[in-house]
């Protein structure tokens, strides 16, 4: 086998290696594959094989990722983006806003905006004065006052520039008091008015005041954000998301312009056992790249070992605060039918089945074509807590189930759903018919598994030996059982044999060697069972003659060491 130099071909699986063609080459819905035989037979190693091979020839699929919804922040939203472009929009909003931090915080410590707050303050001041003082004018003509007092600005009846105390305006006469009390009630009424503008002049003020934050905000924002804009003009649904960030900064401000900690009591703070670094009010602007395919080349092929509900759909994770559990758009991580989406996905079927729901969460995946992010709390209407409801995402994969037989026939028996999803069923033999074309291909296999596994080469009379043993595992002199664990297996086990015996090459004395260790290590059941008989306690007469009674041969197979028991 030293002269092999080809990819590994597994042969006698014709019928099978057609059908997983057929699924492959199937656009429709409903013509996932499910791969049936034996466990060692090589399902999962061929129907990779093929996988890969069709992957190659298919474009890389989209990135997805989620980022915060700002009309709901409850439901983040999906960005789809071209393949690789979803680590660098990260980046660039991550650098983004590490620049508005710092060209906010210098714009509103800016002179500019100094000086213009400062005016809209003095205007303010000053119209407030000069209609104090046009009322305070008004008022002295009328022998009234306009005082400032502890609690507040009040009006009263003065002479000679002196207010007149209670009891000196009782005595004054009757005519002149009343005189007194209409100045009274319409400077009063004057003031009333005065009070009314001036609450509208601080609206107007205020509004001046959030004019110019926007004002200066707006041009901060702008000097950044057309910079990251200009590298994403092909794509609609971002240029909506940085314009929709670009408004909330603006709105948000304050956001970028506090100090770590503004507002956070000091006894709160010792009790986190942390400063408060700026990320968290920031934290609504990250990007978070569910799946990033910057580094594939073709559509994906990912294989699930542990299918549970939360492994194929995914989860959103939560961080404990404070004795309470949080989470935020950027806890929401990818499950395997979010890597494998525009590819395939591999799933051992029994596994998936042991899992709680997550076949039923598999099948409506399929059924409705999107991925929907719920716990499984959600799912079941069980946990009334608010939660995060992530925005669906289009599906499109091709699901391969692996498994027995029984499996198979079981879920088509039960599942009126199977066969709408799984419509393709490629069945892998255990076995191929014997002949001289088959023992060369045989032979071609031996060579295959040894230079995969990095064995020494194998002789004529080694691969002889292999193909004998083969035909006796299919238990048939006219077949060749193509198991190939247990032929990998014997193969790495007479290599072993062979480094023993200090050759380079492997033999048929190694293969036997080989094969006699597996009997041996798994003959202590024969042993035991065998000495009974020569110890008389299972009677077999041996000889003689006895009417209706014949001897005869159990065959008991235990653990894969199958051995005859008389």
């Amino acid at each position: 086998t030293a002269a092999y130099a080809g990819a590994l071909e597994i042969p006698g699986q014709a019928r099978a290696i057609d059908a997983a063609r057929f699924a492959l080459a199937m656009r429709r819905d409903g013509y996932n594959l499910f791969a049936i035989g034996p466990k060692g037979v090589g399902k999962e190693t061929i129907v990779r094989e093929l996988l890969e091979r069709e992957a190659r020839t298919q474009p890389t699929p989209a990135d997805w990722c989620y980022v915060f919804d700002f009309a709901d922040g409850r439901h983040p939203r999906a960005l789809r983006l071209p393949a690789g472009d979803a680590g660098r929009l990260r980046a660039d909003m991550a650098r983004a806003i590490g620049e508005l931090t710092t060209a906010m915080v210098a714009a509103f410590d800016g002179d500019e905006y100094r000086s213009r707050k400062h005016a809209l303050i003095r205007e303010a001041k000053q119209r407030e004065g000069a209609a104090l003082e046009a009322l305070q004018e008004r008022a002295r003509a009328r022998r009234v006052g306009v005082v400032r007092t502890d609690s507040g600005i009040v009006v009263a009846a003065v002479k000679e520039g002196q207010v007149i105390e209670p009891d000196e305006f009782e005595r004054l006469p009757p005519e002149e008091q009343a005189t007194l009390r209409a100045a009274l009630e319409e400077v009063g009424n004057e003031l009333s008015a005065m009070f009314t503008q001036a609450h509208e002049w601080a609206h107007a003020h205020a509004a001046a005041q959030l004019a110019l934050e926007r004002e200066i905000a707006e041009g901060v924002t702008r000097g950044v954000f057309d910079g990251v804009a200009a590298a994403y003009l092909d794509q609609p649904d971002v240029l909506t998301y940085l314009a929709d960030v670009a408004r909330d900064v603006v709105e948000q401000a304050a956001r970028f312009t506090a100090k770590p900690d503004d507002g956070v009591p000091e006894v709160l703070r010792q009790a986190l056992h942390q400063h408060d670094d700026g990320r968290e009010r920031l934290r609504r602007y990250e990007v978070n790249p569910l799946v990033d395919h910057k580094d594939d080349h073709g559509a994906p092929v990912v294989s699930e070992e542990n299918p549970t509900y939360a492994n194929l759909l995914g989860r959103v994770e939560h961080v404990a605060e404070l004795g309470a559990l949080v989470t935020n758009f950027t806890l929401i991580l990818a499950g395997a039918l979010h890597r494998a989406n525009g590819g395939y996905l591999l799933i051992d079927a029994l596994k998936l089945l042991q899992q709680p729901f997550a076949w039923e969460a598999l099948k409506r995946a399929l059924r409705t074509r999107e991925l929907r992010i719920e716990g499984l709390g959600q799912a079941l209407g069980m946990v009334p807590t608010v939660s995060l409801e992530p925005a669906p995402i289009p599906l499109d994969v091709k699901v391969v189930l692996f498994g027995d037989r029984n499996v198979y026939y079981l879920l088509a028996a039960v599942d009126p759903e199977f066969d709408d999803l799984f419509k393709v069923m490629a069945d892998f033999e255990s076995a191929m018919p014997r002949g001289p074309s088959a023992d060369a291909a045989y032979a071609t296999l031996v060579a295959g598994l040894a230079h995969e596994a990095g064995l020494r080469p194998f002789d004529r009379g080694a691969v002889a030996r292999v193909i004998e043993h083969a035909a006796r595992l299919a238990s048939d002199a006219h077949r060749l059982s193509i198991h190939l664990r247990s032929i990998a297996d014997l193969l790495c086990e007479a290599d072993a044999c062979a480094g023993v015996a200090g050759r380079a090459i492997a033999t048929a004395p190694d293969v036997e060697a080989a094969l006699a260790g597996q009997e041996r290590r798994a003959g202590r059941m024969r042993e035991r069972m065998l000495e009974e008989v020569t110890r008389g306690t299972v009677l077999i007469a041996a000889s003689g003659v006895a009417v209706g009674q014949l001897n005869g041969l159990s065959v008991i197979d235990a653990g894969g060491h199958a051995f005859g028991f008389p």
